[in-house]
């Protein structure tokens, strides 16, 4: 399930709009929202459990000597040394999800 929002200014949220999918919800997810917003600790397990396990996997990686870039989002970029076509190939047979994109393939980050 997945579902996005934007917080901005009228006049940036008005600016985005034009790109905007409204067909991409369906009710399940529509009914997960809705609950929650219902639960007001929400919010602030969800951050800690992202924070925590992006502290631990970063942490992970450099014990194998990978570099990270500095992130505070729900994902880390990594920076394997070189092509990363194999590492996203290994991902993938794995059913790992990975933003892999030959911009990124060829600055070695993955």
């Amino acid at each position: 399930m997945r579902l996005g929002y934007a917080v901005g200014s009228k006049e940036t949220v008005a600016a985005m709009a034009a790109y905007a999918s409204w067909s991409n919800t369906n009710a399940a997810v529509l009914a997960a929202a809705a609950a929650s917003l219902a639960d007001p600790d929400l919010v602030p397990r969800q951050r800690k459990l992202l924070n925590d396990t992006r502290k631990w996997l970063v942490s992970e990686l450099t014990k194998k000597g990978l570099r990270t870039m500095p992130s505070e989002a729900n994902f880390v970029m990594v920076d394997v040394g070189g092509d990363v076509t194999p590492v996203i190939q290994a991902f993938r047979a794995k059913k790992i999800s990975s933003g892999g994109s030959s911009r990124r393939s060829r600055t070695g980050c993955a």
